[in-house]
């Protein structure tokens, strides 16, 4: 914890910014989708009015974040200087985003974890004094921010739960100006958002933190013990294979999703066993996180002849671009986890470090497909007509209106 935030012994006065925050974060979002306010409406050129729209969503969406986390843990110029940073990064990534029109769920899914991966290493390089943190510092961080959101979000959504009931109390007694109230834009956008920074708050000071911590060590119990199961079905999976080939695999459509998708769980359940690095006290957690990297590394190279597969006769598309980069993300972790459990020595000692270079690659990657460098349209379409240039397909079965 930083010392020189005054903040920080003050759990008043930092609810109150939070929430400060949080309302006026959800009355900017209210301004951008106005129909007369928005950027749209301002007169700008269409070619720069669209990305300059989503430039601002993104970071009226995102950029109060790291204040709301930050406040009371970073010092101020510390949390000033990197919140505005972030906020460029911000914006620079939603006005590429309007230019090539791919704003998504999972393009803002993105964002999040490349914003969160960023906070935890510039909270624990304060925390520690130093640009490269110990790691139970990134461990106790990073779980305890994933917590607070999870759980702050939940509130959230107790939050509209109580109000919408309110609202339909009122309305059978035919009350229907409370219906036009909660149900209009000014008023629920900096209630959600409101609420959001005060649940925050809520699990970061006094017995609220103490209990978000109770809620993160029963999460971690939770996910370390499912361990043990998906450990044996995907080797029960593996075991299966040299009977029944993996054709029946390639015939679904959607191998690559399922198989990354099932890498990417073992991942997690993994990383609840090992948490901080220290050996867990039972002797089935310890054998099933090592046995758990074997059929991890082996999904991901399905994964990877999934995609060959795909892209070889077909070449790219956006889907597979993305594909391709969950496949690196998750083909580093796989080989590092692997090699921790065949490492005589301290228990998979080799998972700290794995997870660091993991992180930083995963935003760096994340960071590259929200930009121009490694946009997944023109990436696709590159590749695309440089099959069609190269007589890969010929013009009469080239796809002409995927450019499009």
């Amino acid at each position: 914890m930083a010392t020189d935030n005054f903040l920080a012994g003050s759990p008043r006065a930092l609810g109150l910014i939070r929430l400060a925050i949080g309302i006026a974060q959800g009355l900017a979002l209210r301004l951008l989708v106005h129909p007369e306010l928005s950027p749209r409406e301002w007169g700008l050129p269409e070619a720069v009015a669209e990305p300059f729209f989503h430039a601002s969503l993104t970071v009226a969406v995102f950029a109060p974040l790291p204040l709301i986390f930050g406040l009371g843990r970073l010092p101020w110029p510390r949390l000033a200087l990197w919140t505005l940073g972030a906020a460029a990064c911000l914006a620079l990534v939603g006005w590429n985003a309007g230019l090539a029109a791919l704003v998504s769920g999972a393009a803002w899914f993105g964002v999040l974890v490349v914003l969160f991966i960023s906070h935890e290493f510039v909270q624990a390089g304060s925390d520690d004094g130093r640009l490269i943190a110990r790691y139970v510092t990134y461990f106790e961080n990073s779980w305890r921010d994933g917590f607070q959101g999870v759980l702050a979000a939940l509130f959230v959504g107790a939050v509209w739960a109580v109000v919408f009931m309110g609202e339909a109390l009122f309305s059978l007694v035919g009350i229907d100006v409370v219906g036009r109230i909660v149900f209009s834009e000014t008023f629920y956008f900096p209630l959600l958002t409101g609420a959001f920074a005060l649940g925050i708050h809520i699990t970061d000071t006094g017995k609220g933190f103490t209990r978000g911590i109770r809620e993160r060590e029963v999460g971690l119990g939770l996910l370390s013990w499912l361990t043990v199961p998906m450990t044996a079905i995907l080797l029960c999976f593996l075991a299966a294979l040299p009977f029944t080939g993996r054709e029946p695999i390639w015939a679904t459509g959607y191998a690559s999703v399922l198989l990354l998708s099932a890498a990417a769980a073992m991942l997690l359940f993994i990383n609840a066993v090992f948490q901080d690095g220290e050996p867990p006290e039972s002797p089935i957690l310890r054998w099933a996180a090592r046995l758990g990297t074997l059929p991890m590394a082996v999904l991901v190279l399905l994964a990877a002849e999934s995609l060959w597969l795909r892209i070889g006769p077909y070449g790219l598309t956006p889907r597979r671009t993305l594909g391709l980069a969950a496949l690196l993300i998750l083909g580093i972790f796989a080989a590092g986890y692997l090699a921790a459990a065949l490492k005589p020595g301290r228990w998979m000692a080799l998972v700290k470090p794995v997870n660091l270079t993991g992180a930083g690659l995963t935003a760096a990657v994340l960071l590259a497909l929200l930009t121009p460098l490694a946009d997944p349209a023109r990436l696709s379409v590159a590749h695309q007509l440089s099959r069609l240039n190269s007589g890969a397909v010929s013009p009469e079965d080239f796809d002409f209106g995927f450019l499009a």
